[in-house]
């Protein structure tokens, strides 16, 4: 079974970079510090965006979770 991971959004406003802006970074620094223990161990991760109340554009939607899909060149993920 792969390796779930969840980022999130803080959970106020006016935060800075945002997660979805930041998630290629975070799955490349996840990737090089457990590669070879954690995730060595399993087929892959699975990287899914946490947006909280406070950061919805629609209005009656508590919250987001959504799988990110990336690309992989040997030494860091894109999108």
């Amino acid at each position: 079974m792969p390796v779930i991971i969840i980022c999130s959004d803080l959970d106020e406003s006016e935060t800075g970079t945002s997660i979805t802006n930041s998630c290629e970074r975070l799955a490349t620094l996840i990737w090089n510090k457990y590669k070879e223990e954690e995730l060595a161990k399993n087929p892959g991760f699975l990287f899914i965006e946490h947006y909280p109340r406070h950061n919805q554009a629609w209005g009656d939607v508590v919250e987001t979770f959504c799988l990110v899909q990336f690309n992989f060149d040997g030494e860091k993920f894109s999108s």
